[in-house]
Parts: structure tokens; sequence; C-alpha cells
């Protein structure tokens, strides 16, 4: 399934995001998260940079824009304590990191897919998690209703690929897509709806996943 390098890199992948969860969970080391957490999505650069040559300019350039949008997006919310206009510019970090993988995953597009019922599915899950969120989102209604149908849209675009079950690439990239969900959907919850014992733990497992598989997914497919 996965070739030598891709499995070096994987341990390595595994010890930064541990690393970075030790830093969430160990206060006295919370400090190091400014260096944890930028190297999560740094790493996933470093590597898909390094093996990404035989993949198509375009789907490459959206790829890495994503990346380097989720990076800035990652730095943003860190800060989010000093100012909350750090928690708006990461909201449109991701929001963009989120347009272009919807892009790049348009360019494998199976049109024979429908996705008629996985798209009411993303609908029904988001107006649920709508009814939790809503007393506390305030004045950032607008934004971030327009965040929960950007990243809606990319996962039903990476539903909407070609391949399926059997392919290796389409089972990594459709994973990513739904951690990205259920990342989102935890930091929301914490953030406008109430906290939660291990939320920092579980976004950023969640989070990292989905990083990782959506990247391990384009280089097995494209």
């Amino acid at each position: 399934m996965l070739t030598k390098t891709e499995k070096k890199f994987t341990y390595l992948f595994a010890f930064i995001v541990l690393a970075e969860l030790a830093c969430i969970g160990i206060e006295s080391l919370s400090s190091f998260r400014y260096a944890t957490k930028p190297a999560i999505v740094t790493s996933l650069l470093v590597f898909f940079w390094n093996g990404s040559k035989q993949i198509t300019a375009k789907v490459r350039t959206l790829t890495l824009m994503a990346l380097i949008l989720s990076l800035a997006g990652d730095v943003f919310l860190m800060l989010e304590h000093r100012t909350p206009k750090f928690f708006m510019l990461g909201l449109g970090s991701f929001l963009l990191a989120h347009a272009a993988y919807t892009v790049m995953f348009l360019q494998k597009r199976d049109k024979a897919k429908k996705g008629r019922w996985f798209v009411l599915g993303l609908i029904v899950y988001a107006t649920i998690l709508v009814q939790f969120i809503i007393d506390g989102i305030g004045k950032l209604l607008f934004p971030v209703m327009i965040y929960i149908a950007a990243i809606l849209l990319m996962a039903t675009t990476a539903f909407l690929r070609s391949g399926g079950p059997s392919s290796i690439g389409y089972r990594f990239v459709i994973f990513g897509a739904m951690f990205f969900v259920v990342s989102d959907s935890l930091l929301a919850l914490d953030k406008f709806w109430s906290a939660f014992p291990f939320a920092g733990i579980l976004v950023m497992t969640t989070y990292s996943l989905a990083q990782y598989c959506i990247v391990m997914g384009i280089k097995k497919t494209l």
C-alpha cells in the first residue's frame, strides 16, 4: 500500500503529531506548540513537494496552495488569544484552503457519480451541528455559515472523484475529507457550544489525519 519512502514519512509524521498532542495535554510543554503545530502541515508540504513531480502542474499547485493556506490558518488560530481578528484570519485561511482542495478534487470528477444521498447526509449533519452552536456564534453567523458550506462542498467533491472503495487513493481522500468535517465540527462545538475535555487533542488528531490522508490520497491517485 505504502512505499518505503511513504512509510518512513508516516513514522516521522506520527512522531510530530504525538509531540503536538503531548504539548496540548501537558501544560508545561504548551509553549512548544509554536513549533509542533506548524510542523504538522510543514512536514506534509515538504513531503508532497519532494514526491509530486509526476503530478500534473495544476493539481500540484492547488494542493500546495491548500497546504500553505492551512499552515497560515494554523498559525493564526494559535494566536487567536491575542485578538479575535486572528480567529477570522484563521477561518479565512482555511476557507481558501478548502476552496483550493475543492477545485483540485474537481480535476478528477467522475461525472457518472451523482452523490445525492451523500450530500443529503451532509446537509442533515450540518443542520444538527448548527442547532448546537447557533446560540454561541453571535456576530460570526454569516462567516461561519459560509465556512460550513465550503467544507461540505469540499467533502462532496472528494466523494465525486473518480475511483471507489477498491481505489487506495480514493479511500485516502474521502477519509481525509470526512476527518476534516469531524475536526472542524469538534472545534465549532468546543468554541461555540460548550468546552469539553480533550477537545484540543481530538481536534488536532482528526485534523492531522485529514491532511495526511488527503495528501497521501492525491499522491496515490494522480
